[in-house]
């Protein structure tokens, strides 16, 4: 109880430390001829996406412009950013690193007030990740796996429940996937982000969690949960002993996910080339390689075409999914 109480004392911090952006600045001599560039993100403090822009405007800082801005700007599950990024100025001033997922499953989900093939200028990819699901002190010690978890679920139907951090993103289409496969009737929680879902879980207010796994790390070194399933096609190198869902019996649940940075619409060639020139070389090196993989992210530097043909090919995977199963935001 009291490292629930810690935790929910840090994140209080944390919240409030959202109010005051980040600033990384060089020293007095200019260095760029960009003076001061803002990496909007939209989620809060201490989530994954936070620690990659902040790692990026510190390693930057001085580089691409003489002083960096990590924003935090959280709501309607990564959204708000996208339509605040798509009406800044396009001189390479403003950036924003977006989750696939907001450009292609939540196109489905909406309503979204924004076109990514239109909205946004691709710059690099920055990390992927699989997610993963994981029980807590909510089940019995017992539940070790997913087929215990779901035998607990349908024993004890008020605690089928998990969690998820936005109402609508890919980890809760995992779980409506889950309940449709399984035959199951298993509740949805959505939070809103990662940390307040983590402390529920840890409370034991929900039975289980999914999430991205790097976010489950730590919690799993000091023994405080169990991870049960993954969604990527193989095994994670981050938690090798754990089975995929496609390996338990559920072969439909397989998803990857990643992370992207882009430019405001308008951008111009030279503008993008620049921004790609910077980011692409430092998510290549071996100090963000290294720190992505302590949090369970795998670095993936790629070309603005790149990142865009797997925006595009995500679209329309998941608006065939979308077609076959009838999810909806709201279910």
């Amino acid at each position: 109880m009291h490292s629930v109480l810690r935790r929910r004392q840090t994140l209080g911090l944390l919240a409030a430390s959202a109010l005051l952006p980040a600033v990384f600045r060089c020293a007095p001599a200019r260095a760029a001829d960009i003076n001061v560039a803002k990496i909007i993100v939209g989620y809060p403090p201490g989530a994954s996406t936070d620690i990659i822009c902040r790692r990026t405007a510190e390693a930057l800082t001085g580089k691409y412009a003489n002083s960096m801005i990590v924003e935090n700007r959280p709501g309607a599950s990564g959204r708000i950013a996208v339509d605040i990024v798509k009406q800044a100025p396009a001189d390479g001033s403003v950036l924003s690193l977006v989750p696939n997922s907001i450009l292609t499953l939540q196109v489905y989900t909406g309503p979204v007030n924004y076109d990514p093939f239109v909205d946004l200028v691709p710059v690099t990819m920055a990390c992927n990740y699989t997610f993963a699901m994981a029980v807590g002190p909510g089940v019995p010690a017992s539940v070790q796996t997913l087929a215990d978890w779901l035998a607990f679920a349908k024993a004890n139907p008020e605690k089928a429940n998990y969690a998820s951090p936005a109402q609508g993103a890919t980890p809760h289409f995992i779980g409506t996937r889950l309940a449709k496969f399984s035959g199951l009737d298993l509740h949805h929680i959505g939070y809103r982000g990662i940390q307040p879902a983590m402390i529920a879980l840890l409370a034991g207010e929900v039975s289980a969690y999914i999430t991205p796994l790097g976010d489950f790390l730590p919690y799993v070194a000091e023994g405080k949960i169990r991870l049960i399933a993954t969604s990527g096609e193989s095994r994670s190198r981050f938690a090798p002993n754990v089975p995929t869902f496609a390996e338990q019996g559920f072969k439909e649940i397989v998803h990857t996910e990643g992370y992207g940075y882009y430019l405001p619409r308008g951008a111009s060639k030279a503008v993008q080339d620049k921004a790609h020139r910077y980011l692409a070389a430092y998510i290549g090196s071996r100090p963000f390689v290294e720190s992505m993989a302590r949090i369970g992210l795998e670095a993936d530097p790629t070309t603005p075409a790149e990142l865009m043909r797997r925006i595009a090919v995500g679209n329309q995977r998941w608006k065939a999914l979308i077609e076959q199963t009838g999810f909806k935001a709201d279910s």
